[in-house]
């Protein structure tokens, strides 16, 4: 019985330690969204868009990786919906603790 209560407290504990770290990120979506810039540096990726985030991000930027597969098709869109002016029609991104938004889907 004694080792059933330690072993609950010690769940409760690592849910307790994951929600607190799941609350430094802070997901989003927004759209539709007009795309100022789109650019690239090193192996990364970044656009900006005409309308803020509803979360304020470090230079009004979302970045993501082009060192994988997803990061290039979302570059893809990313080009392709400001070559053509359309806008995007959902973006979703994560806000890290730090204020650097990142990624997530891009949808034209």
């Amino acid at each position: 019985m004694r080792s059933l209560r330690w072993a609950r407290a010690i769940i409760l504990g690592f849910c307790i330690a994951s929600l607190s770290f799941a609350s430094n990120a802070y997901a989003e979506t927004q759209g539709p969204l007009t795309i100022a810039y789109v650019g690239t540096q090193g192996d990364m990726g970044y656009a900006a868009f005409t309308t803020p985030f509803s979360q304020a991000c470090n230079w009004n930027n979302v970045y993501f990786s082009l060192a994988d597969d997803a990061g290039k098709a979302a570059l893809s869109v990313l080009l392709t919906a400001h070559a053509s002016g359309r806008p995007i029609s959902r973006i979703d991104y994560t806000r890290d603790s730090q204020g650097q938004c990142w990624l997530d889907l891009v949808q034209l």
